[in-house]
């Protein structure tokens, strides 16, 4: 009996070395494959895009009485197309590169194939279908990529934000769930069977909300409130940080905020008014650019990273020297040769009536004609080897 006891102990003791050295191993792969950041925001810089780009070119979206965009969110670029939701309107629109009206979902209502609010959007590229999930509905609608409805999948629950990378499940981003809960959730499609969850939520964060996906054509990634890491969500359902962002000298309000009542709320006001913190808002990332939003004590910047290069430019604004043209802080979408930002057509007009204005004639030439009823531009902002 004492042998056998002995040998089952030599066993488990085998089993539990293995699985030791495998959790290593993983680890330290995760570790190896993630790039860690360090950033101070008391020094973002004002930034020229020339440090970035070498040049800009632009797309007038086409405007007539069937389509008329009041706002651009969660803009995507898939198969020579431009897709994007405007929230004001609750409907998804289409152009193609061109600029040309192409279709749009305007389906609002209680019926089949009809949402009442459009909580996200996806482009599931393995079946060419375009996905709204509607939180009021708890469905995900499908449409083939010219607009026409197929069908839908009643998921049974609210969530924030839904995020696809292969045909066979949903991510969905979970903010108001009682703690403790995932702040991240795989949902096999069709029988929404909950498949995993990923990444414990801290107590006292169930008011972040943010846009936490971000898709391109490579890959799915994902970040939400106060955490400063960027990770990478595999087609085997796996999650690997791919961005530690390490903001120097800024307190952690996570820590700070798990030790305040879920119901006291005026420390937990108190704590984000006068703690020195810093948050990811925002980010986008292609195969080799990272591209992240973050405030720090009500200030903006913006990081932007090469993992080619390994350069980092920490900004505070971007200012277009190329041409002129006010190109907003952001880009909507990233590509590894291109940036693509969305302008405002009003601040062109009032800025060519401004006689000082530093618009250059080329790319005045390239606008016009405009008027305050057109559509946003496109303005494609071409990568140099950054």
């Amino acid at each position: 009996m004492s042998r056998k006891i002995f040998i089952v102990g030599v066993i488990v003791f085998l089993s539990l070395l293995f699985e030791i050295s495998c959790s290593r191993k993983e680890t330290a792969r995760k570790l190896i494959n993630c790039t860690s950041l360090e950033i101070d925001p008391h020094k973002a810089q004002n930034t020229n895009i020339s440090e970035f780009a070498s040049s800009i070119s632009y797309i007038k979206l086409e405007t007539n009485v069937n389509c008329l965009v009041s706002s651009i969110s969660d803009f995507t670029v898939y198969d020579d197309r431009f897709y994007f939701i405007d929230y004001h309107q609750e409907l998804v629109y289409c152009f193609n590169n061109e600029g040309k009206f192409v279709f749009k979902i305007d389906k609002k209502g209680k019926g089949p194939g009809e949402y009442i609010n459009i909580s996200s959007f996806a482009i599931d590229k393995e079946n060419r279908q375009l996905l709204i999930y509607d939180r009021s509905k708890m469905e995900v609608l499908y449409y083939n990529l010219e607009g026409t409805y197929q069908k839908s999948d009643r998921v049974k629950f609210q969530r924030a934000e839904m995020g696809i990378i292969d045909s066979k499940s949903y991510y969905f981003y979970n903010y108001d769930m009682p703690d403790p809960s995932f702040v991240l959730q795989r949902i096999e499609r069709n029988s929404t069977r909950l498949i995993s969850e990923h990444i414990r939520q801290c107590r006292n964060t169930d008011y972040l909300r943010h846009t936490v996906f971000n898709h391109d054509n490579s890959r799915l990634t994902f970040n939400y409130g106060f955490n400063d890491t960027i990770f990478s969500i595999n087609s085997d359902g796996s999650i690997d940080p791919l961005f530690n962002i390490i903001f120097k000298g800024m307190s952690k309000l996570f820590e700070k905020l798990k030790n305040v009542d879920r119901e006291d709320t005026e420390s937990q006001k108190a704590l984000r008014m006068n703690q020195e913190w810093s948050n990811i808002q925002y980010h986008r990332t292609s195969q080799n650019y990272l591209l992240a939003i973050y405030d720090s004590n009500s200030r903006i910047s913006l990081i932007l990273h090469s993992k080619k290069s390994g350069r980092v430019l920490n900004m505070s604004s971007v200012l277009n020297d190329i041409d002129g043209v006010p190109l907003g802080f952001y880009p909507k979408y990233i590509t590894d040769s291109v940036f693509y930002y969305i302008v405002n057509p009003l601040e062109i007009l009032n800025l060519v009536e401004d006689k000082t204005n530093m618009i250059s004639s080329s790319a005045i030439k390239e606008i016009l004609p405009i008027d305050d009823m057109s559509n946003p531009i496109i303005a494609i902002v071409h990568i140099d080897q950054f």
